[in-house]
């Protein structure tokens, strides 16, 4: 794996202009910062969204913002349903809101995308419990890393740490699972 400069961006680190770094692992380069010092979205950000209205959700947060001492965590989306849609949610009959991490895992490598996804799911997790303990964290996959990643090897970590899935079909933009 080789790391190479993007020549047109740069990073204002101590005083100069810093290269901004990408990996340029396989064919697939992920980039973690753009020119704005801005994260950006998912690829599959338009299919969860809609996904989730089309199941009876209203996004009232794009992005839900949450803060981490004198920063800014940005949860992709926060939704809130009151009525049952295609899913049973108990005896639960008011409204149910939740917050949704989208992941596409294109870096090249499953594994690091994984440990990616992980870890920023547990960081959101805890600040939900401590400022919003009502809101239920899902983190939304397509179908297909849900058969392959969390079928296999992210199994023991979704046990352990309680991580749960909202599946979607990328070519019908519906929900096809929640994982719990």
């Amino acid at each position: 794996m080789r790391i190479r400069p993007n020549r047109s961006a740069t990073l204002r680190l101590f005083g100069t202009d810093a290269p901004l770094y990408r990996l340029a692992a396989h064919s697939t380069a992920t980039w973690y910062n753009n020119n704005k010092g801005m994260a950006q979205k998912d690829k599959i950000y338009p299919q969860v969204r809609n996904a989730l209205i089309a199941d009876g959700w209203t996004i009232t947060h794009d992005p839900y913002k949450l803060p981490v001492g004198i920063r800014i965590a940005k949860i992709d989306l926060a939704a809130t349903r009151s009525a049952l849609g295609t899913r049973a949610i108990g005896a639960a009959q008011g409204a149910r809101t939740i917050a949704v991490e989208i992941k596409s895992f294109r870096s090249g490598s499953k594994l690091f995308d994984l440990e990616h996804a992980i870890g920023q799911y547990l960081l959101y997790k805890s600040l939900l419990v401590r400022r919003d303990p009502q809101r239920t964290l899902y983190l939304a996959v397509s179908h297909k890393i849900a058969r392959t990643v969390f079928r296999g090897m992210a199994q023991a970590p979704m046990q352990d740490y309680g991580i749960q899935l909202l599946v979607i079909d990328l070519e019908t933009e519906r929900i096809v699972e929640w994982i719990d």
